[in-house]
């Protein structure tokens, strides 16, 4: 199996988590999107939409970081991440789909501003943008935050794809300034998956 990425993406970070995590044969191939490579022929065949990650595994090309994770746990019968238990299962979807849809755009959305655009040359953060997103983020916050008291990890005890996709966006909590002060519950969450040796082998 082949893993197009690019170190500084979150949402190629997620599919490498679990690839360390359950000790996969896994090679990983570095995109360079500084270059253009995303936007190379030979690798839009790989994924039309020109973006990181892409899972190569035989015939299979699949895109979409979620999917991947999952398709990782699936293939390799793996369920420690991907319980087969039917509730379980669908919380760890719940907030697979609450991550996608809510957590991650505003994320990225501070991505650009405070470290995208100065690291491109593009200017500098605007100011009105810039706070939009962090109300967005505290909003936001404040549901995980609620969520993590009294839990070590999204649910409960055990690790989970959940936990390895929300911390993926929170690689970039200094550089993007990601308003995380007084989340007590989230920032000790976080802690400990930064502790994981799945974490430290993708630092970058």
């Amino acid at each position: 199996m082949k893993l197009y990425i690019h170190p500084l993406s979150s949402n190629a970070r997620r599919p490498r988590l679990v690839a360390h995590h359950l000790g996969l044969a896994v090679a990983e191939v570095v995109v360079d999107l500084s270059k253009g490579e995303q936007r190379q022929p030979a690798y839009l065949a790989l994924n039309p939409s020109g973006k990181v990650p892409t899972l190569v595994d035989g015939d299979l090309k699949l895109t979409e970081s979620y999917a991947v994770m999952i398709y990782l746990c699936e293939k390799h019968g793996r369920r420690e991440l991907y319980p087969d238990e039917l509730a379980t299962r669908t919380e760890v979807n719940r907030w697979l789909f609450w991550c996608a849809n809510e957590w991650s755009p505003n994320i990225g959305r501070l991505n650009f501003e405070n470290m995208l655009k100065p690291m491109l040359g593009l200017g500098t953060a605007d100011p009105a943008r810039v706070q939009e997103a962090e109300n967005i983020f505290k909003t936001h916050a404040k549901i995980l935050d609620a969520h993590l008291a009294q839990r070590e990890y999204i649910l409960g005890a055990k690790l989970s794809l959940a936990d390895f996709a929300l911390a993926a966006n929170l690689s970039t909590i200094v550089p993007a300034k990601l308003p995380v002060a007084g989340f007590n519950n989230i920032q000790a969450w976080f802690a400990r998956i930064e502790k994981l040796p799945a974490w430290q082998a993708t630092v970058k």
